[in-house]
């Protein structure tokens, strides 16, 4: 499980690596690096982790929910934009998973990590 997440975080930032120093396999690595992070490992972590927490919190549900939409949101705008439909709507799913996962759900883990990290301090 973790090794798939490695290996599509490796391939999309060394895609961005590529892309800056402008070497060709950018857009390949790049593009299925998140395509595959985004629709095969965030969707099957938000499964293992719903098993593996079954009396969670509404907060760890809402953040879970956030990391679902962005990842189900930019994967099929990935998918449409490699279909070649060029369309304002692929625009807005990506950028719409993109407002998920930097208002939504990057803001609730860390308000859930600091929440755990004043608890254990205050102990």
């Amino acid at each position: 499980m973790s090794l798939i997440g490695l290996v599509s975080a490796m391939a999309a930032s060394m895609g961005i690596c590529f892309k800056l120093l402008h070497f060709q396999g950018d857009m390949f690595l790049t593009t299925y690096g998140v395509l595959v992070f985004s629709l095969v490992y965030v969707p099957w972590q938000v499964v293992v982790w719903h098993r593996a927490n079954p009396n969670s919190t509404s907060l760890e549900k809402i953040m879970i929910l956030f990391a679902l939409l962005y990842g189900l949101l930019t994967g099929a705008a990935i998918i449409m934009a490699l279909s070649r439909l060029d369309s304002m709507v692929i625009k807005y799913m990506f950028l719409a998973g993109a407002v998920f996962f930097s208002f939504g759900f990057l803001p609730l883990l860390f308000l859930k990590l600091y929440k755990k990290a004043v608890a254990g301090f205050i102990r």
